[in-house]
């Protein structure tokens, strides 16, 4: 196993790719959460409208009726809100094409410097620049959008004690029980049957930054002159699905070799 260097670029360069994708992996965790959000709303509006046409219609005149339906609606339209602010598609962070580094930052370091070490270091430091950056910005989406997936989860499940009390008067009104069961199932399948089908839509925005370099980063890197550095913003892009949120890094761009 070897040493941990934080004097050393590329092993500052290895932990920001490894956290960045954790945030990825942990990302399309909350978004695959949603199917559990859907499939408790869809077991909830099975049977919401003939409870609201037995309050509206009077059909049930009973005070808990009132209570517990007002109860319940309160609790739906707040997991409601929360699911809707979590599919609302985030402007995600994503890392630049190795060739902007190797090719346009490596042109632009060697008019400068003539030291090949010199402008590896600086190559290396634009893109910690550019990692410290998508990192930053992951987090923050990760961490609001975890708790957007926890409350609407937390009351949807809550809604679901006051929606039984409703239905349970529902049942009871009617006549004919036993057919109120069966089509109690068919209705689930039908709504679990859509669920399975349901397909996620992807939206990608993005756009390219050709103004002139700006030099100097914020990030103190051993051996290295931060306001000489070229700073480097990550790419972002609205996604609304569990897609991987960058491709894996597996080549470092100062490591083509040089033009002869």
């Amino acid at each position: 196993m070897s040493e941990k260097n934080y004097y050393e670029l590329d092993f500052i360069i290895e932990i920001n790719e490894k956290r960045f994708d954790q945030y990825n992996r942990a990302f399309e965790k909350v978004l695959d959460g949603l199917t559990h959000i859907i499939l408790i709303y869809s077991g909830l509006v099975i049977f919401l409208i003939p409870i609201i046409q037995d309050i509206s219609e009077k059909k049930i005149t009973h005070w808990a009726m009132d209570l517990f339906f007002g109860v319940f609606c309160i609790l739906f339209i707040v997991s409601l809100f929360f699911t809707i602010r979590l599919i609302i598609p985030p402007a995600i962070a994503y890392l630049k094409l190795p060739k902007q580094y190797y090719e346009k930052y490596r042109l632009q370091y060697e008019r400068i410097y003539t030291s090949q070490s010199t402008v590896h270091k600086l190559l290396q430091s634009s893109y910690i620049d550019e990692l410290e950056k998508g990192l930053t910005t992951n987090k923050k989406i990760l961490i609001r959008k975890s708790s957007f997936y926890y409350y609407a989860m937390v009351f949807g499940l809550l809604s679901i004690a006051p929606y039984l009390i409703c239905l349970g008067f529902h049942i009871l009104k009617s006549e004919n029980k036993i057919q109120n069961l069966q089509t109690m199932k068919t209705k689930m399948n039908g709504h679990l049957h859509k669920i399975d089908t349901m397909a996620k839509l992807t939206f990608i925005n993005s756009s390219n930054n050709k103004s002139k370099p700006i030099f100097g980063i914020k990030t103190k890197l051993p051996g290295v002159d931060s306001s000489l550095v070229i700073v480097s913003d990550p790419e972002l892009r609205r996604v609304t699905s569990s897609r991987v949120l960058n491709d894996k890094i597996n080549v470092k761009p100062w490591d083509v070799p040089e033009e002869n």
